[in-house]
């Protein structure tokens, strides 16, 4: 029985950090996606309208 409580708080251990790992990764990305980065290049509809 021990050993089968090693095995369930390992796998609960790796799936935290497999859960914290995929939680990180989407803020990141959603973050990411907030900031204006990238906006170096025009859109195509903003192809041929004089920058301000």
């Amino acid at each position: 029985m021990p050993f089968a409580l090693v095995v369930v708080c390992v796998a609960a251990r790796v799936a935290q950090a497999a859960i914290t790992t995929v939680l990180a990764a989407t803020v990141a990305r959603l973050v990411a996606a907030r900031l204006p980065q990238g906006r170096e290049r025009p859109t195509p509809n903003e192809v041929g309208k004089p920058a301000n």
